[in-house]
């Protein structure tokens, strides 16, 4: 039996932020016991931080339509003290796994090409593959299968995908390409 301590909220959001791990193993904050897997609640503020202000554009009935569930529920992302994020928003489905997270940064041109190195580095010693995306803009990436980066409206915009708890993307890259869309229109 392998026990594994949460992370701090802090440390949780910013993994959250650079890896856009969800309810699958991998995340390393869920806790296994057996054959069930039981992951924390997402923290709604920082420690030390301001409050949690959550990106508008998506809401909980457009992302279980896109991906396809039943239900899912949104909370707002508990920000980084030593980040700049303007908003968070993390979409859980009903069993506790990350669908969607979307953050947005105030920014330009160079913070986006920063945001799509941190998105390939996401990938440890396998860094994702970066690609432009058409349709969201200049600079538009995809980072392998699971995070888009765009701008909109002097902001960075991040939408990145979680795992089931098979361990696989809870989202395919067009059903993500489809929500980066959607939450583009409310920036």
């Amino acid at each position: 039996m392998t026990l594994r301590r949460a992370a701090s909220p802090t440390l949780l959001a910013a993994a959250l932020l650079v890896c856009g791990c969800g309810g699958g193993g991998s995340s390393g904050h869920t806790t296994s016991v057996g054959d069930a897997t039981t992951s924390p609640p997402p923290q709604t503020t920082g420690p030390t931080g301001p409050p949690s202000r959550r990106c508008g554009g998506l809401s909980s009935a457009t992302v279980a339509r896109i991906a396809g569930l039943a239900s899912v529920t949104a909370q707002a992302l508990a920000p980084d003290p030593r980040d700049k994020q303007a908003c968070g928003t993390i979409f859980i489905d009903g069993t506790g796994s990350l669908v969607v997270q979307v953050t947005a940064r105030p920014g330009g041109a160079t913070d986006l090409r920063q945001a799509a190195r941190v998105a390939a580095a996401s990938g440890g010693a396998s860094p994702l593959h970066v690609r432009s995306l058409a349709g969201l803009g200049s600079g538009a990436f995809i980072a392998g299968k699971r995070v888009i980066g765009f701008r909109r409206g002097g902001r960075v915009i991040t939408v990145q995908t979680g795992y089931d708890r098979s361990g696989r993307l809870s989202v395919g890259p067009a059903q993500l390409a489809r929500l980066a869309r959607t939450a583009g229109a409310g920036f």
